[in-house]
């Protein structure tokens, strides 16, 4: 049979030599071996050039079955004990440490990059990491969104990424295309070239696996060429320390690598099967396609919403502290989801005898005629009610443990009704979409009109100023120990901080509860679908988006 009828690998995979090599080789050859080729070549109806082919392929032959009789049966030809036994030896190996190469190397794949690189190269890496940390100057200004931080954080993890890509590459590169290399190599289908122990016949024709054959010598040379035997103790440390059970190292897979490629001629094996002694088996190139899995790694879990939320909850908290002597402390009785803590702040500021004073002199300012213009006393008048309203409805229907509000007694009925987690979740999502846009207006009403207080105060200062002789009398001893003087430095320094202070913190509420909502929406879906309707487990208190805890650690 000739070698088309065999020869089934992909061209780009060889190299075959040119007819003009031969006829090169052919020209050095003595007088007397070039007639006889020539007289030869004239009696087949073949080129010089064959004949060469044939007579170098015959040698190849003889050397082979001179150099290696027990692992190729020239005559056939065919792969013996001598090629069989250390193939089967790796793909042993290589079957073992599998299941540890493909976590490695499978969805987990950035964060092994992002592992390795830590392991190399931990100054980059914590580079990187701060990178990805919200800087101070975000989380103590209030105006930006998380929408826009996250943004920025993506775009300062990209320059940093750019500005080290050298040294990201030096460190990564070579052991990852090793252990993809040792991937690929396990993928080898070795049941094509190792026969079965209980066979009865033990020899492989090397004609019908030369594809096989090709493939495993690339995959080799390339392993061989990218070779770091640290890889697998890397991989070993990585799954271990997201498992939290130890897990075994492979055995020996280089050795056993080493002696495949120390015992078996694959390149001669294969010209044997493509009947071409000067062809060569051209080298697999390295993927460079992992920098998108690395920087997707390193850009996924930038969400800046713990931190901005607590950083705000903590300003607004120490704004009420500090500024109006609020000492209660957050009372949570409803699920956090349907409770935004913005609302607890208004309420425990509402409870304030500081705050207490300044709306006791707002009223007092607006109804009077000859203390100010007409416009500041309208002004003040709108905002004074709109305060006035704001939390009455607030309380209304969040109450309290006493006296629960609105959405205290839907709580109650829908806990009656329903233990299923999944429909109980569901259910209350609804209930809060049903009253956030309203609570929201009602918050950032209230907000506004702190806000105009303020500025109308700045405006009618000299006036203020000039009456407070006159204020003094109205109010008579409102104030008790307290002077008039004080309480409108209240309005005038500490409105502006104390509304800018709960704002933020609205801004980030409305913000994650966003996203809660579409979630809930398929959930609701998933259960209609699947039927969720049936008494489950006691439900357990709702985990509030609004109120969440550090941020998980982003180094790996």
């Amino acid at each position: 049979m000739r070698k088309s009828q065999h020869y089934t690998a992909a061209p780009e995979s060889l190299l075959s030599p040119s007819p003009e090599v031969y006829n090169n080789s052919y020209q050095t050859q003595p007088w007397l071996t070039r007639t006889f080729i020539r007289v030869e070549a004239l009696f087949r109806g073949q080129s010089v050039s064959e004949i060469m082919q044939r007579r170098e392929y015959r040698v190849l032959v003889k050397k082979v079955a001179r150099e290696y009789p027990t692992v190729v049966n020239t005559e056939i030809p065919a792969l013996l004990d001598g090629f069989t036994e250390p193939v089967r030896k790796l793909a042993s190996r290589l079957q073992a440490a599998r299941p540890l190469i493909e976590h490695c190397t499978g969805t987990r794949s950035g964060a092994f990059l992002y592992f390795l690189l830590k392991r190399r190269n931990s100054t980059v890496e914590q580079v990187i990491d701060e990178a990805r940390s919200v800087p101070p100057s975000s989380l103590s200004d209030s105006t930006l969104t998380i929408k826009e931080i996250n943004a920025g954080l993506r775009r300062e993890v990209r320059d940093v990424l750019e500005q080290h890509r050298e040294e990201v590459v030096a460190a990564i590169d070579s052991p990852w295309q090793c252990i993809l290399s040792l991937r690929r190599l396990s993928e080898t289908p070795f049941g094509d070239l190792v026969p079965s122990r209980t066979a009865t016949i033990q020899t492989v024709p090397i004609r019908s696996v030369t594809e096989v054959l090709i493939r495993f010598h690339r995959e080799l040379q390339f392993c061989a060429s990218y070779r770091d035997s640290s890889v697998l103790e890397a991989a070993l440390e990585f799954v271990t320390s997201r498992s939290n059970r130890p897990s075994s190292p492979p055995e020996d897979l280089w050795s056993v690598l080493d002696a495949v490629k120390r015992k078996v001629p694959l390149e001669t094996v294969v010209r044997l099967g493509v009947e071409e002694p000067r062809v060569r088996v051209l080298p697999l190139e390295p993927q460079q396609d992992w920098w998108p899995l690395f920087e997707q790694y390193a850009l996924d879990g930038l969400d800046s919403r713990s931190k901005v939320f607590n950083q705000r909850m903590y300003q607004l908290e120490e704004a009420l502290r500090d500024l109006f002597s609020v000492s209660a402390d957050p009372e949570f009785w409803l699920p956090t989801s349907l409770y935004p803590r913005s609302i607890d702040a208004l309420q425990r500021l509402s409870w304030s005898h500081e705050f207490r004073r300044t709306r006791l002199l707002v009223g007092t300012l607006a109804r009077e005629e000859e203390v100010l213009s007409s416009n500041g006393r309208k002004a003040l008048l709108d905002a004074h009610l709109a305060i006035d309203a704001g939390i009455e409805e607030l309380d209304s229907l969040v109450g309290t443990v006493e006296k629960p509000g609105t959405l205290g007694e839907a709580v109650r009925r829908l806990k009656q009704g329903t233990q299923d987690r999944v429909r109980l979740r569901v259910e209350m999502a609804k209930l809060f979409a049903e009253h956030r846009p309203r609570v929201y207006s009602v918050l950032r009403q209230t907000v506004d009109a702190i806000t105009i207080i303020r500025a109308t105060f700045l405006t009618e200062k000299p006036q203020i100023m000039r009456r407070v002789p006159r204020i003094s009398a109205i109010l008579g001893d409102a104030f008790g120990d307290v002077s008039l003087r004080y309480v409108i430095d209240l309005v005038l320094e500490h409105y502006g901080p104390l509304a800018t202070a709960i704002r933020g913190v609205i801004a980030v509420e409305h913000e994650i509860s966003a996203p809660l909502e579409t979630e809930d929406e398929e959930l609701d879906a998933a259960a209609e679908v699947s039927g969720l309707d049936s008494p489950g487990e006691e439900q357990p208190e709702v985990t509030p988006p609004e109120q969440p805890g550090d941020a998980p650690s982003t180094s790996s």
